[in-house]
């Protein structure tokens, strides 16, 4: 089982009123690059968000007053009897694609705020965790705090700050990357179709723009993210007896 169950690449913008109107045409450029991929369109309210899916949910695209979003979601097939896995590499290729017909259909210029990607995992219950419930694990293991008594539901989240290239150095740019991890008990459908209980870990990985940008590198910092993912986060949960499936 590969442990991925939502990839998403965000990407923030100056909030802009003209997407309620620019909708339609949003969504016809949108789809010009990307023919037969999607079959679903509809908004919602109250941020005037268009939401575009796929045949079988695996693939979403939303555009709303601030944010661009592309996600890719790990979906059971009932018929198959297996798992319809995540494609990463799909998902980038088709936010980098889009990005420009994108940019100058919303006539966006020095708007870009951040871009996120975010990778998060749903573990079952492995060996070595014994009968220690999921939300123990989580206080004994990220948590320092005096406790008595069983516990019951747990939910850990914190975030820290990396430095940007040229964030920090020079006067007019501030950039920093902002790491978010938040990890829970919750549920999801093992190899069998049935619901069990699992451990819920997401990733998520920003690069804030100080002052705000015309374009947005998404492959580098989809390449910071998994660099950062191997090399730092992924090893700590090893160390802590859970060892991560992603590729």
């Amino acid at each position: 089982m590969i442990h991925l169950s939502r990839f998403v690449i965000g990407i923030r913008h100056n909030r802009l009123f003209r997407v309620r109107s620019l909708s339609g045409e949003l969504v016809d450029n949108f789809l010009k690059d990307f023919p037969n991929k999607f079959n679903n369109v509809s908004e919602t309210k109250p941020n005037y968000e268009t939401i575009l899916i796929n045949s079988n949910d695996t693939l979403v695209a939303r555009f709303n007053l601030d944010d661009l979003i592309f996600e890719s979601r790990k979906v059971y097939d009932l018929e198959q009897g297996s798992y319809i896995e995540i494609s990463r590499q799909t998902l980038v290729d088709m936010a980098i694609k889009s990005l420009p017909t994108l940019t100058e259909c919303l006539k966006l210029n020095d708007d870009y705020a951040r871009v996120g990607i975010v990778f998060e995992f749903r573990i079952p219950k492995w060996e070595s965790l014994t009968d220690t419930n999921f939300s123990a694990f989580i206080v004994e293991n990220f948590i320092n705090f005096p406790k008595k008594g069983e516990i019951g539901e747990g939910t850990f989240r914190m975030s820290y700050k990396l430095p940007a290239s040229g964030g920090g150095l020079l006067k007019h740019l501030e950039d920093y990357k902002n790491i978010i991890i938040h990890i829970n008990e919750s549920s999801g459908i093992n190899e069998k179709g049935k619901e069990e209980k699992c451990l819920f870990i997401s990733v998520d990985g920003q690069h804030i723009f100080k002052p705000f940008r015309k374009s947005v590198d998404i492959n580098e910092h989809y390449n910071f993210v998994m660099e950062h993912l191997k090399t730092v986060i992924l090893p700590f949960f090893k160390d802590k007896g859970i060892e991560i499936k992603y590729e």
